[in-house]
């Protein structure tokens, strides 16, 4: 609790949504950050389309976050 209230920035990610959402609940900044698993059967079957990506958050050690590298799993695949 100590070393939590010493803190400015706060911020919590959660994965494996399927949809991008950046939330601001009291105290924390909450990222829900999207899948990067292939579509299961049930939703390639119903029609699902959430994109499948990746991100590096950039933190500066007093101002906190400032910069996101967002990359899809596409061109993750085109690169490769």
């Amino acid at each position: 609790p100590q070393a939590w209230g010493r803190t400015k920035h706060r911020r919590i990610y959660k994965g494996h949504f399927h949809h991008d959402i950046t939330k601001e609940v009291p105290g924390v900044i909450v990222d829900y950050l999207p899948t990067l698993a292939a579509k299961e059967a049930y939703a390639a079957a119903h029609g699902y389309i959430a994109g499948r990506s990746m991100r590096a958050d950039v933190f500066h050690l007093t101002r906190g976050h400032i910069e996101r590298h967002t990359v899809s799993v596409d061109m993750i695949e085109e690169a490769a």
